[in-house]
């Protein structure tokens, strides 16, 4: 089989395509690198972060559908972080941006934070310590 060698972009629809790339700038750290527009709005916007994450904000007035709270598996967007400590660091920069956000919390596969990003979108921030089905 082929090599798969990396993840190239994730795209996610936006209702406003520079409010939402603002948030990712100023929460997440994000660089806009691409910008297309049309005579009456911007239609994309492309984000680079240092992590090597490229992020496609593609215009749709509509957004992300919002999740039903006795369903709440839906569309999420989740980073890896290094560490417990690295999360608690994490903790403290939302507190200061004044983005809610959960306490961190043990998860199946490590320890995690969840906050809503534009349009509602779920947004975790998780550590990757150990694999394993069975929280301690």
């Amino acid at each position: 089989m082929p090599d798969i060698v990396g993840l190239h972009h994730l795209s996610l629809p936006a209702s406003d395509c520079v409010a939402s790339s603002d948030w990712y700038e100023r929460v997440l750290g994000f660089s806009r690198v691409l910008v297309e527009e049309d005579e009456d709005a911007v239609t994309t916007v492309a984000l680079q972060h240092d992590c090597d994450v490229l992020l496609y904000l593609r215009l749709d007035r509509r957004g992300i559908e919002t999740v039903d709270e006795a369903a709440p598996h839906g569309p999420a967007l989740s980073f890896r972080v290094h560490s417990r400590r690295d999360l608690d660091a994490w903790d403290e920069r939302l507190t200061a941006l004044g983005v809610e956000h959960s306490v961190p919390r043990q998860v199946h596969l490590g320890w995690a934070i969840d906050f809503a990003g534009p349009d509602g979108l779920l947004i975790q921030l998780h550590t990757h310590e150990r694999i394993s089905a069975d929280p301690d």
